[in-house]
């Protein structure tokens, strides 16, 4: 999730960069609207998995959608997303043709941004609870997200965009969740 998040907005912040002529003055806008994404979204999983307690405390409801199931759909979320911002960046290249304005293709830009954060963000709270809730496995997913991050960040701006263009990291980033959906899948079939 983090290594995906991270690579899909750089992606988002060179669209921007693109599209919009300059970067320097939307770089704000685009961290902080990625920001609020993670927060909705570990906040709607967070109240979802509360949601599925009963009464009792931790006994969750027998009937609903589980947490496996979930936490995979959202990581093919975020692949069909990954897969689908080329398109989106291609339609936008055409709109600008169309002399739209500055100010609406920024704020698509800003509203596809939280939306790649919302769905990053909702993948925490689900697997830390998959991980037993407890604080050894909520630091060590907590450190894979860094990590993830950091490497999605600095592997796309550094090596990934010049490699395998825009497209690529796109491609590569969806891949990789749906490697992470399989496995969850598989995790879930399994128990």
């Amino acid at each position: 999730a983090g290594f995906a998040g991270s690579a899909l907005e750089i992606v988002l912040l060179l669209a921007m960069q693109i599209l919009a002529g300059s970067v320097y003055r939307q770089v704000a806008w685009v961290v902080a609207v990625f920001m609020a994404g993670l927060a909705v979204g570990a906040f709607a999983a967070t109240r979802w998995l509360e949601l599925r307690r009963t009464a009792e405390g931790e006994t969750p409801q027998p009937r609903g959608f589980g947490i496996e199931p979930l936490l995979g759909l959202i990581a093919l979320g975020v692949a069909a997303f990954a897969v689908l911002v080329p398109a989106f960046l291609h339609a936008l290249d055409r709109w600008t043709a169309l002399r739209a304005g500055e100010v609406a293709i920024q704020g698509i830009i800003l509203l596809f941004t939280f939306g790649l954060a919302g769905l990053v963000g909702a993948q925490f709270p689900l697997a830390n609870r998959l991980a037993a809730d407890t604080r050894q496995a909520a630091a060590r997913l907590y450190t894979a997200d860094f990590v993830g991050a950091s490497l999605g960040a600095l592997l796309t701006s550094v090596w990934l965009v010049p490699l395998a263009g825009i497209a690529g990291v796109c491609w590569i980033a969806g891949g990789l969740n749906v490697l992470a959906a399989l496995i969850v899948f598989r995790k879930g079939s399994a128990a």
